[in-house]
């Protein structure tokens, strides 16, 4: 048991998961991926990233019942996300 208490101590803090997911092949024309991420209870306010896709990226979050749409853009852009947030997001490609 202490060995186990131990390893636990020794892991760094997740603030964020993520995860990503590919379109079914009818969506992939107009859908490069499905992101999801959750922010940890204890995280508090974090400034977060979003890389350039090439895309719209319609992002929904659920604690905050807020709908963020960015894109297309010409630099990564950054929002505040908050402890327990949980975004669903839809890179959506332009053609």
């Amino acid at each position: 048991m202490a060995s186990d208490q131990h390893s636990k101590a020794q892991r760094p803090r997740q603030t964020m998961v993520y995860r990503e997911f590919k379109p079914g092949r009818a969506l992939r024309p107009y859908v490069v991926a499905y992101w999801f991420f959750r922010v940890a209870p204890d995280a508090g306010e974090i400034m977060h990233a979003i890389p350039l896709t090439g895309g719209a990226t319609p992002s929904v979050s659920v604690l905050a019942g807020r709908i963020v749409l960015a894109g297309p853009r010409t630099r990564p852009s950054q929002i505040i996300v908050r402890a327990r947030d949980e975004l669903f997001t839809v890179c959506r490609r332009f053609v």
